[in-house]
């Protein structure tokens, strides 16, 4: 007489059986990855390595992991995704507070901190400005015309790109007489329209203002240091070609 085989036992005969399509699906994906120039270790592969002739290994790391995490099953933590928090971020500056910006950094600049901006120079997009570097701890000083809700003033930013984004201190909120409840605000960077947050008030650097790796980022900002004189030009935008010449 035929027996059939018991529920369970088809169950675990299924499992034990891989299927025809995901893995050779797959298999198809993580091989259309070009893998990131190779090597032996010197500087003439690490510049080779990131070339942009050659294929990014930040790409191919980011894809290979998002393809790995698709076979396994699972899935983005929903809290990774949407904006920055704005106070996941803090920094010790203990050389700069809004006193020196006041005095020693205005002198240096020949404008008044948080001197009113003629129209004028609030309208102007700037793709070059000319900053210093400030004290023994080599701080980048970028001043500019900052414009929010038609209102502009002039404000010093430390450039740090490791910061995620960009930062006007609780003076600077005031002068513009914000509600801090109500940042980010549209404003303009030296002519270029940016998203700015207030630092926080519980913050380190609450007292100064950050230009961060966003506005870099988003307006390639490339800094060009002359150290024997201490100043910095940054260009700002697509026409500059700023690469040293092999």
């Amino acid at each position: 007489m035929l027996r059939l085989p018991s529920r369970q036992g088809l169950r675990a005969f299924c499992k034990s059986v891989p299927s025809p399509l995901r893995y050779p699906l797959q298999a198809r994906r993580t091989h259309s990855l070009q893998e990131p120039f190779s090597g032996p270790p010197s500087y003439a592969t690490l510049f080779e390595r990131f070339s942009p002739s050659n294929p990014s290994p930040l790409h191919y790391y980011s894809r290979l992991k998002a393809e790995e995490n698709i076979a396994r099953g699972t899935f983005v933590d929903i809290h990774d995704i949407g904006a920055m928090d704005p106070k996941d971020y803090d920094v010790l500056i203990t050389d700069i507070d809004d006193n020196t910006l006041h005095k020693e950094i205005s002198d240096r600049v020949g404008i008044p901190y948080l001197k009113e901006a003629t129209k004028d120079e609030a309208d102007k997009v700037a793709d070059t400005i000319r900053g210093f570097v400030y004290g023994r701890k080599f701080r980048m000083i970028l001043p500019c015309a900052l414009t929010i809700n038609e209102k502009a003033h002039w404000v010093f930013f430390i450039v740090d790109s490791g910061a995620p984004l960009t930062y006007i201190s609780t003076q600077v909120a005031q002068t513009f007489k914000l509600n801090e409840d109500e940042d980010p605000w549209n404003g303009y960077i030296a002519g270029h329209k940016h998203a700015i947050y207030m630092a926080p008030p519980d913050s380190h650097f609450a007292n100064i203002n950050i230009l961060g790796g966003d506005f870099c980022h988003m307006n390639r900002l490339r800094p060009w240091v002359d150290d024997e004189h201490r100043a910095v030009t940054y260009y700002i935008g697509n026409k500059w070609d700023v690469t040293p010449k092999l």
